[in-house]
């Protein structure tokens, strides 16, 4: 058997909820902690007892992310040592999800209040926003260095650097959430879906999100559709 929060979405979910509490995204952060505490519920159900310690874990790991991020350490210590207070005396899951949220959420404001973002970071920052903005159609790593003013090779090296993946790779991330969005709509057919979301052609579409989510996108609305 193995474990689902050991296979490699979940360490990029868990990787991606770094970054949003990194950088101060309090919604993000909120629901990248739900998706996560899904996943280490259905390993619980195999392996009795692992909740918790995998929970105290992720809460660590956040944790370093928000310092990285700019927040006070005494801060982050004393939502840390709350947090696993009152993880530790949780008696049900449900306790355990909101006693993370919390944490979750304070961690990412912590971040957010300092506004101590040095100018490397917000540069990224502007170009994952402009990615949000329009990664609906074609777009070229030069047109995102424009848009931030400066130069392509730079931005690749500094959007690696913070984020952890390269623009396209970033690119490519949302596009497929955003595509498992829209097949929940089981009227839209899959190449209007893959249209929408910025692919032109359907088959790399396939190809793209099979390799995220281990099944095809006409599997995926099947069985969420």
């Amino acid at each position: 058997l193995t474990l689902r929060s050991g296979t490699s979405t979940f360490l990029e979910k868990e990787k991606l909820l770094l970054r949003r509490v990194r950088f101060g995204e309090l919604a993000e952060s909120r629901h990248l902690l739900r998706e996560l505490f899904m996943e280490i519920q259905l390993d619980e159900a195999l392996f009795p007892g692992i909740l918790r310690p995998r929970l105290l874990e992720l809460i660590l790991v956040v944790s370093r992310g928000a310092v990285r991020g700019g927040a006070s350490v005494l801060q982050v210590q004393e939502i840390k040592s709350r947090v696993v207070a009152e993880i530790n005396s949780a008696v049900i899951p449900v306790e355990m999800l909101a006693a993370s949220e919390r944490a979750v959420v304070s961690l990412a404001e912590s971040v957010k209040l300092t506004g101590r973002v040095n100018p490397a970071t917000h540069t990224v920052l502007q170009a994952a926003f402009y990615l949000r903005r329009n990664y609906h159609r074609p777009l070229r790593l030069e047109e995102v260095a424009r848009e931030v003013r400066i130069s392509p090779f730079y931005l690749a090296r500094i959007f690696k650097l913070d984020m952890g993946c390269t623009i396209r790779e970033y690119l490519t991330r949302l596009r497929i959430e955003r595509a498992k969005d829209l097949l929940q709509d089981p009227s839209l057919h899959v190449n209007e879906v893959a249209r929408r979301v910025g692919f032109s052609d359907s088959g790399y579409f396939t190809k793209v999100f099979k390799q995220a989510e281990g099944i095809t996108p006409t599997e995926f609305q099947r069985r969420y559709g």
